[in-house]
């Protein structure tokens, strides 16, 4: 039992992992003038954080991160 906690918990690291990449992508991309990659970027951080989803199952500060920026990259689409 004890092997899949630690697997889970792995697997929870990796998740946190891809979404804080994705975050730290975006603006990056947006600064060179790439909107389209900046945009996937965005949503792509934002179905990472969703894990099982909204409300209670999601990376809560990293979901509303995405958001925010899916917002400012989409206006009047969030």
């Amino acid at each position: 039992m004890t092997g899949a906690v630690a697997v889970t918990i792995d697997k929870r690291s990796v998740r946190r992992h891809k979404v804080l990449l994705k975050q730290a992508l975006q603006p990056t991309c947006y600064a060179r003038g790439d909107k389209a990659t900046a945009l996937e970027h965005a949503h792509q951080a934002r179905r990472l954080a969703t894990c099982d989803g909204p409300p209670d199952y999601t990376y809560k500060a990293a979901y509303d991160e995405a958001g925010a920026l899916l917002a400012e990259l989409e206006p009047g689409r969030e």
